[in-house]
């Protein structure tokens, strides 16, 4: 981490998944490498993301919340 706080790289999307800055082109990049996937795009968005009482991500309301997201992409003919 640099002294005012920025990761010490220049990424225009850094994020900060438990602790650790890393860039989304890092993020892709390893999604990319494993073989049931064909394309990745990471992207970044303030959101209130429901937590547990210990801080860890509800896998459960993330489903819902995003439950329809795939349907509606694939309604309107989006495929990315």
């Amino acid at each position: 981490m640099c002294p005012d706080g920025r990761p010490p790289f220049p990424e225009k999307d850094p994020i900060e998944p438990g602790g650790e800055w890393i860039g989304s082109v890092d993020l892709e990049n390893a999604l990319m490498r494993h073989p049931a996937v064909r394309e990745a795009a990471v992207i970044v968005f303030v959101a209130q993301i429901p937590r547990t009482s210990v801080g860890k991500f509800q896998k459960s309301r993330l489903r819902e919340m995003f439950a329809g997201f795939r349907h509606e992409q694939a309604a309107a003919g989006n495929s990315d």
